[in-house]
This record gives structure tokens, sequence and C-alpha cells, in this order.
């Protein structure tokens, strides 16, 4: 199985909706009636995080404006401040309908402002994983804009929103102009600023630029905490992107103690059962699956998926996300039926709700593809696989950490198939994408040293194996501790080898220490 260090947490936009909250009631006035008084609590309370506070003064700025003094455009204004404190509540049927009437009446007006509800509904489709749809939007509200010179801000944020239908899609190459472009627009000093900075970082990440992707999210921390405070949203967001940094390095303490300031930031704004808690809660559950401790990452996912299932319904794409999380942990505690039973349930949402060649669909391919080698059903899972890298491959995803995730499990069930020349052709791809992209010490390399060694040993190279092994176990021991259960894999691995060249003393001590192991993982 394709064994990665890496985060499955996929942030959600709520940080953003704060930010954009604040853009669209611009400053207080400086004469101040009933409305006026309203949407300034709303404002204060919005930014505070009290978003059931902020709800009750935009309806009370609704009623004014409707009935009271009727003010069409103060009406759009309120009803989109409305959107998106049902957005960030996660009330998304409410946000869309309160996005969709502010649209109208803008519509009805030949208002400018009207591109603020349009992004508001383009990121709603988004929530849906509309992409086509949200990309068609985005692109008229950016020709929009850029008819209005006045509009700088504006369309920043539209040009960040339109790099997001191609970066969800993993074609960072088209997101990265774009989000440069939106930089410039951002720049020096803006409330969406952070925000444009880390999506920029995300990209320099997926572009193997991640000493740039550090430097931009540690200033976009800084400006969070500057513009917004050290307990708002937007920091937790800078704080949970500087943790899948940390955890991409291995670096799990360091993880830990950025997501833990995060989750008690959104906890005190959202409660307990928000996506983003869950986003978080999954993002703790990656480091302690890299910790090895599978049973504290379990419960951590469990709750995870219990609140996306709760909140975005059983058949959203962020479902399907933590089932596949859910299923490789499974997978890892050899609980195979349940296993399989996840991710299987995690296909068929992706299959449903995203578009066929998707690298949803792939990450669900290639896990499934896991599920099958770890039941030795190895050709089922080499089709499965196939379809997953053929998939990545025509997205333009052929450098990335996820297809040297995806090579490495086709080489692993191609070594299952006994088609050891093609297994080597794989990991070997897989072992230069790694090692260029993380270095030759990085536990990922480890995981493709792994496949290769045992492809050479049941190929009867023992030579070219033995110290493929050697270099994974002191990668692996060195980077995650001598008890970690995937040392006891590499062992376990090296112990067949040492059996076939007639070491059994060496085996016995082996397959000895593989046992004190695997005997300490179900206490953590």
């Amino acid at each position: 199985m394709a064994r990665t260090v890496r985060s499955r947490a996929r942030r959600r936009q709520g940080a953003l909706a704060l930010v954009a909250f604040a853009l669209c009631l611009g400053p207080a006035p400086a004469l101040a009636g009933a409305w006026d008084d309203a949407m300034d609590a709303a404002r204060a309370a919005f930014r505070a995080g009290r978003l059931e506070e902020a709800e009750r003064q935009l309806r009370a700025a609704e009623r004014e404006v409707t009935s009271v003094t009727p003010d069409a455009l103060k009406q759009a204004q309120t009803l989109d401040s409305l959107a998106r404190v049902y957005r960030a509540r996660a009330l998304y049927p409410q946000a869309r309908q309160a996005a969709a009437e502010a649209f109208k009446i803008l519509q009805a007006l030949a208002h400018p402002a009207i591109v603020s509800p349009a992004l508001l509904l383009g990121d709603l489709l988004m929530v849906d994983a509309r992409i086509e749809e949200a990309r068609r939007l985005f692109l008229e509200v950016v020709r929009v804009l850029e008819q209005m010179p006045q509009a700088r801000l504006e369309l920043a944020q539209a040009l960040e929103s339109l790099a997001r239908t191609y970066s969800v899609q993993g074609r960072w190459a088209d997101a990265e102009p774009l989000l440069t472009r939106a930089r410039g627009l951002a720049e020096p000093a803006s409330p969406i600023l952070p925000h444009i900075l880390e999506s920029l970082a995300a990209a320099y990440r997926a572009l193997d630029r991640e000493a740039d992707a550090d430097v931009l999210l540690r200033r976009a921390l800084a400006l969070s905490e500057a513009e917004f405070g050290v307990d708002h949203p937007a920091t937790a967001r800078s704080l949970m992107l500087l943790g899948g940094l940390a955890l991409d390095r291995a670096e799990f303490a360091d993880a830990e103690a950025l997501y833990r300031r995060a989750l008690a930031i959104d906890e005190k704004v959202f409660g307990p059962d928000h996506p983003e808690i869950a986003s978080v809660v999954a993002a703790l559950a990656s480091v302690e699956s890299n910790r090895g401790h599978y049973a504290a990452a379990e419960r951590l996912q469990r709750r995870a998926l219990d609140i996306r299932t709760r909140k975005l319904g059983s058949e959203h794409p962020e479902v399907a996300g933590s089932m596949q999380s859910l299923g490789y942990l499974r997978l890892h505690q050899r609980q195979y039926l349940e296993a399989d039973a996840l991710v299987q349930g995690a296909l068929v949402i992706v299959e449903k709700k995203l578009e066929p060649e998707s690298f949803g669909v792939a990450s669900a391919l290639n896990m499934l593809a896991n599920v099958r080698l770890r039941q030795k059903r190895y050709a089922e899972g080499e089709t499965l696989s196939a379809r997953s890298l053929a998939i990545r491959e025509k997205l333009g995803g052929s450098s990335g950490p996820a297809m040297a995730a995806a090579l490495d499990t086709h080489a692993e069930l191609l070594t299952g198939l006994r088609r050891y020349a093609e297994a080597e052709t794989y990991a070997t791809r897989a072992l230069a994408l790694v090692e260029r992209r993380r270095g030759a010490s990085h536990p990922r390399v480890a995981i493709v040293l792994t496949t290769l060694a045992t492809a050479y040993r049941d190929w009867g190279r023992y030579a070219d194996a033995e110290p493929l092994y050697t270099r994974a176990l002191e990668i692996r021991e060195k980077a995650l501790g001598p008890d970690h259960p995937l040392l006891a894999e590499t062992l376990e691995a090296q112990a067949v080898l040492l059996r076939k060249t007639d070491r059994e003393a060496d085996a016995e001590k082996v397959e000895a220490r593989v046992r004190t192991i695997r005997a300490t993982i179900g206490t953590r």
C-alpha cells in the first residue's frame, strides 16, 4: 500500500467569508441611521466570530430597508452580508437563497455591486463540487470587473476564486498566474491579501517551490494576526496551512501545535460541530496516523466523518474524503472488510458528485487499489490503479506527491502479479519524484525504497534488495522512531529476504522485533 505522510484536511473557505463580509459592509458611515447601526453591529459581531448575533443584527437591518424605509440597494447589501453569515455557519441552502435574492435585486438595478453575490454563488457551487459551473461564473465576474478600474480588490478576489477552480483539479500551472496577478492587485496591504498569499503558497508547494511557500505562509499569518486578531478564523486558516507544511516535513510536534491552536480558535467561533472543525480534527488525525497512533487517529477521523455527514450530507465529496481517510486507517489496523466498505462508499460518492476524470476520483480509485493489494487481489487492484494513474496523467498531475504515491501502489501490485520489470520501472519513477521533492531522507522515500526492495527480493535480485531495505530502515527509525508500525512493515519484508538467503537466526531476531512493535500498536 502507498503509505504517504500527508494531510487529509481540505480546509473550507469560512475564513475568507469573514474577510469578504467586512469588505461587503465597507467602513462605518459618518452619520448613522437605524440600518447603519444594525450593519455596524453586525460587522463587529462578525469580525469577533459571533455569527448568531451577526445574523440577528442583519435581520434587523433587513426589516429596516424593506418595511420601514424601503431601499433596494441596501436590501441587496444586507442580503449579501446575511448570505455570508449563513455560509460561515455552513447553512448552505439559506446562503444560496439570500445570495440569489441579492443577485436578483442588483441585476434589476444594473449595479456593479452584483459581483459580490455572484462570487458567493460561485463559492457555493464549489461547495457542491460543481466546478465547471463555478468557473464559468467566475470568468464572467472577472470579465465584468476588468472593465471597472476602481474595483481592484474585487478583481483580486475574483481571480483567486477562478484560480481555485483549477487548483481543486490539480491544474496548478493554470492557477499560479491568476494568483500572482491577484497578489499584485492586493499588495501592499488589504484584508484579502493573507488569503491570496495562502492560495499562492499552495500553488508554490504543488510546483516544488516549498521555500517560497513557507515565506508566503508566515507572512500571511502575521498579516492575519495584525488585521483580524490572534483568535480569528482567518488566523486559524493560516495556522492550518503552516501545520500542513510541518506535517509534510514530518515535523509532527510542530504540526500538532499549529493544528491545536487553530482548533481552539475555530471551536470558539463556530462551535464543536461545524465543517471547519471537521477539517482541523481530520488534520490532527493525520498527525496521529503518521506517528503510528492509529487508535487515536481513528477516533479523530470518526468525529470528522460524523460532523461532515451531518452538516454537509451523506453524499458530499468531503464526506468521501473522510471515508477514505478512515478506510486508510482501518487498512493499517488490518480491518479489511470495514476498509473495503468505506473506500468503496467513497468511490461511489465521488463518481456521482465529481467529474469522471478528476483528482477526487483518481484518489478514491488508488485507495481502493490499496485495499485490493492488502487482500492480495492483485489483478483487480492493478486495474483500479491503472485507471487512477491514467486520470492523473491526463490532468497533468505527473510530478506531485500524490502521483508518487499512486506509482508506488502500482509497483506493489505489479510485484504481486510477478511483473517485476514493470514494477521496477514504476517504483524507480516514484523514487525519483519523492527524492526530488522531499530530499533523500524523508519518510516518503522509505515507502518507495521498501516497495522497490520487495520487487527485487521477489525477483531474486537479493543483492539489489538488501541495501534498499537497510536504507529504508535507517530513514524510518530516525524520522519515526524505533517502534513505529511502518518500521515493522519494512522489518517484516527484510526478514523474508533474510530467510531467502539462509540467514535464519537473523530473520528470527528481526521477526521478534516486529512482534514487539505490533504488540504496542493497539495501545496507542
